[in-house]
């Protein structure tokens, strides 16, 4: 089954039938990241959560001098954002 799917009935008390899950599904929009690709660009406003399916992503900024301050890893079957943006 869909990685999400089992990442939901992990944590629900009553698990979604496929169905459900189909519908569920329905709201997100698949969207795939190569490497050293971004998910957002300088100055876009972070508006949802992303999924990681595959993968790994980070969260950085780089301050005045260049250097780059990783902030958050994001792994497989975990979420991605800014919960202060959204």
């Amino acid at each position: 089954m869909h990685p999400l799917f089992d990442y939901i009935n992990t944590y629900v008390t009553t698990s979604l039938t496929e169905e459900e899950f189909r519908i569920f599904r329905s709201h997100f929009v698949p969207k795939k990241i190569r490497k050293k690709q971004y998910l957002l660009q300088e100055g876009e406003i972070c508006r949802y959560f992303a999924f990681i399916i595959k993968g790994a992503m980070r969260q950085f900024y780089l301050d005045d001098k260049g250097v780059e301050h990783v902030i958050n890893l994001y792994i497989e079957n975990w979420w991605a954002g800014d919960r202060g943006r959204l």
